[in-house]
């Protein structure tokens, strides 16, 4: 789809989850999959495709805790990028500075893709990047993470008084079995003046084919609770995700989902039907969160 044919999102607009994966640096051998290439060069054209000015690249699992694809990407894109990263406990103090000055905002722990069994696990990292985080104000924690591990962590994540930022519509399932979920999660979401999401990878939970009109209502939803701290991300180039076979080898090289980003913009913004709404999610709340100027 041509987006000029839609629309064409406003100056400052801000894709605020990609991923780069560059296979000049080595992956990680504890990789699930390993990727196919997502450069610079191919970012570049993605966000000139899609008609926007700024990036968050954050930190794919692929890569574990070795930043140095994502700060090779931001150095090379400038000031129109930022940077969410992954720590390891081993990072010191002066490393965890370097990613700051690299341009890195935010520090993610990928609790989903984890697997983590267990509430008390999730809380061991929350409490450890936090520690890691304490002497940068400027940091802030993105999670991907289950809601029902999300909901038993709310008072730990409270107690951080910093932003908190979650991956993927909060990954709430949709449907009549999953309402209760939803209402809590929202109803957190109103309640904390900490608590963000982002619109991103609407695929990871729908049950529908593109563009994934099942998600809309709760899109609106998360909307409505918190308007000044929802984002839109566009989880270019891509992953597989949730919908990876259980029986794919780690070195077998995974082709990335074919999704037009174009279109999921054109997408949302029918949903939404509200420009003022849009240059909220696409400018102003990402400038606020990763410290850009207005546009």
């Amino acid at each position: 789809m041509s987006l000029a044919a839609t629309f064409w999102p406003p100056a400052g607009s801000v894709d605020a989850h990609v991923h780069l994966m560059d296979p000049a640096f080595a992956f990680a051998p504890t990789r699930r999959y390993t990727p196919a290439p997502a450069t610079v060069t191919d970012l570049r054209a993605h966000l000139q495709r899609i008609g926007m000015q700024r990036v968050v690249c954050v930190q794919p699992s692929v890569y574990g805790s070795d930043n140095r694809c994502l700060c090779d990407g931001l150095a090379r894109l400038g000031a129109a990028a930022r940077g969410v990263a992954v720590l390891a406990p081993s990072h010191s103090e002066a490393e965890i500075s370097a990613l700051v000055q690299a341009g890195v905002r935010g520090v993610r722990l990928n609790l989903a893709v984890n697997r983590h069994s267990t509430i008390r696990e999730a809380r061991q990292e929350i409490e450890q990047a936090a520690a890691q985080m304490a002497a940068h104000p400027e940091l802030h924690l993105q999670l991907h993470v289950r809601p029902e591990h999300l909901l038993a962590c709310l008072p730990q994540l409270s107690a951080l008084q910093r932003p908190v930022v979650l991956d993927h519509h909060a990954l709430l399932p949709l449907g009549q079995d999953g309402a209760e979920m939803r209402a809590q999660v929202i109803a957190a979401l109103r309640a904390s003046p900490d608590l963000w999401v982002k619109l991103s990878g609407p695929y990871q939970i729908s049950a529908r084919a593109a563009p994934y009109g099942d998600v809309a209502p709760l899109a609106r939803a998360l909307i409505e609770a918190a308007p000044a701290r929802v984002l839109w991300g566009s989880d270019w180039p891509h992953p597989a995700g949730a919908h990876r076979a259980a029986t794919a080898g780690r070195d077998t090289i995974e082709p990335f989902r074919q999704e037009d980003d174009a279109a999921q913009l054109a997408a949302l913004r029918a949903w939404l039907a509200d420009d003022a709404v849009l240059q909220a999610l696409l400018v102003d709340n990402p400038a606020r969160l990763y410290g850009w100027s207005a546009a």
